[in-house]
């Protein structure tokens, strides 16, 4: 599995990590497609069109329970005892997600949320500002969790330790992007508490590539799938130039 370490592979993440020996891998996070279909005016909503690089794959939603069945199942076959994977998810999918997981022998371990700093406009629900993140593991007694890697134990410790997380949105004005993309202190929280450096971590669905650029920053080692060339292209781009954001590929 050396040769795989700290690189993107452009292809489908279930055969990929069907390929994996077994509980290899330190940490899981995923953000997989939301089953929605949206359209072009929602996926880029209050973004630069022109900026938005084209690409994303979608499930259809009369799929989106096998399709969570079959990567989620795969997905724990390579995750140690040890490990936890988390999954971002919108409330349309949760029940598919939960029931997987739960097929696939994964215990829920916590569920905390995403807030975000602005939602989905809409008239006749309420607005949408956060996501689901579920926290799964193998085996509870085993699961590894630094609780004061942030901080000591205190206010401030207790403060970052609760489960709902107010962190904005990036924008990346001006800068080429995916249509969805997850904060980088959303990764970082993820990795300072279920991780320690030399760790391997794993992203099935990994868009903007941010999962492998905090990994890199943050001294864990990272294994990326994604389906879209042009994304692969893309993150390469910012994993070897070191820059944040980019204009052009």
């Amino acid at each position: 599995m050396e040769h795989l370490i700290n690189t993107i592979q452009n292809c489908d993440c279930i055969p990929f990590m069907n390929s994996l020996p077994k509980e290899s891998i330190d940490l899981i996070i995923s953000d997989p497609p939301y089953g929605q279909n949206f359209g072009k005016g929602h996926a880029t909503y209050n973004r630069d069109d022109e900026l938005v690089l084209p690409g994303y794959v979608e499930i259809d939603k009369k799929d989106y329970p096998a399709f969570s069945k079959r990567w989620i199942e795969t997905a724990s076959k390579a995750l140690k005892k040890t490990g936890s994977i988390f999954i971002f998810s919108g409330f349309e999918n949760l029940e598919f997600i939960m029931t997987a997981a739960r097929e696939s022998g994964l215990i829920l371990r916590d569920q905390p949320i995403w807030k975000y700093s602005f939602g989905v406009r809409t008239d006749h629900k309420w607005v949408v500002s956060h996501y689901n993140v579920l926290h799964y593991c193998k085996n509870m007694n085993k699961v590894k969790f630094y609780g004061h890697s942030l901080y000591p134990k205190g206010k401030k410790s207790y403060a970052d330790k609760i489960d709902v997380w107010e962190i904005d949105r990036e924008a990346w004005k001006g800068y080429l992007k995916t249509p969805t993309r997850l904060p980088k202190a959303v990764i970082e929280k993820i990795l300072h508490y279920s991780s320690v450096p030399g760790d391997i971590v794993l992203d099935p669905f990994m868009g903007a590539g941010q999962t492998a650029w905090v990994a890199k920053e943050m001294g864990r080692n990272y294994i990326g799938c994604e389906i879209c060339k042009t994304y692969v292209d893309f993150i390469n781009k910012r994993l070897e130039t070191g820059q944040y954001n980019i204009k052009t590929l």
